[in-house]
């Protein structure tokens, strides 16, 4: 009996952190064709089958129109950053790939190396850069944020006591001239919508796409997580779909302003462990 609930107990484990899950949100923007989005986060240098082969498999099998990954793939400690890489340039081959980088990528102290080894295997990567895409459905605008080089507004309010200069106003202006849905891809999606009214969600844009939360690591009994970095005990942004006041957004709505998309991600950095809380492949619907 007590090696059968050992087993279980084990296998339960095992699943929680190495079998994956696919997530299917809808986002009615109004399209005249919908747009098939795969997004990735957080791999963290884990194995999902030799040279990724489970992640690619399924990825091919979901018929994304586009794949945008928003950081930490490569964990700050991979010194065999080349094979984790490898992994996401085989995804180009599935469909255009765009990537912003996280803080693990800039800990590691090898972004420098990464980014024009990913550039050159066919990744797309934004760091503070706009780019336009014509896929089948249309157009479809993206601006990448390399947020390690601003300050929120919360921190400068703390600061300074007063109305926060935005860093990205000029960039967040462009997108809002470009075709299409216009996604914004950045890793933290704490940066979305702040006290005192900051936040990207004052700008105009259609969806954010974020990671980092890591969906809270322990999910049961905490709907929301127990713990995320960058928000701490109980935090709000750890999986799904938001709305611009930070409020949850049901799958298949129709967003008043801009929205926010958070996955759960695929690995484990500070924290080895998640609770009901599955590697998440989301493949996003834009209708």
């Amino acid at each position: 009996m007590a090696a059968a609930l050992v087993g279980s107990a084990a296998f339960y484990f095992y699943c929680q952190n190495h079998c994956l899950q696919v997530s299917r949100p809808v986002l009615d923007l109004g399209l005249d064709a919908p747009l098939r989005v795969l997004h990735l986060s957080d791999l963290h240098s884990a194995s999902f089958g030799r040279g990724g082969r489970a992640l690619y498999q399924m990825a091919v099998q979901l018929e994304p129109q586009l794949i945008c990954v928003t950081g930490d793939w490569i964990d700050a400690k991979d010194s065999a950053w080349r094979r984790t890489a490898n992994a996401l340039i085989r995804l180009t081959a599935v469909a255009p790939v765009v990537f912003v980088p996280g803080n693990h990528e800039h800990r590691s102290g090898r972004w420098p190396q990464i980014r024009p080894y990913l550039e050159r295997g066919g990744v797309q990567v934004l760091c503070d850069d706009l780019l336009t895409l014509h896929t089948a459905a249309g157009p479809v605008s993206l601006l990448g944020l390399d947020e390690r080089r601003g300050v929120t507004y919360g921190q400068y309010l703390s600061r300074r006591g007063g109305p926060a200069p935005d860093p990205y106003s000029q960039l967040f202006a462009a997108l809002a001239q470009r075709p299409g849905p216009r996604l914004l891809l950045t890793h933290y999606p704490e940066q979305f919508c702040q006290k005192g009214g900051g936040g990207h969600s004052r700008h105009s844009f259609s969806l954010q796409l974020s990671g980092h939360a890591h969906g809270g690591q322990i999910r049961f009994p905490f709907p929301q997580g127990l713990i995320a970095p960058g928000q701490g005990l109980f935090p709000r942004y750890t999986a799904g779909l938001f709305n611009c006041r930070g409020q949850r957004l049901p799958s298949g709505s129709r967003p008043h302003g801009p929205a926010l998309l958070v996955s759960r991600g695929l690995g484990n950095s500070f924290f080895p462990l998640r609770v009901q809380n599955r590697p998440e492949v989301i493949l996003l619907t834009l209708r």
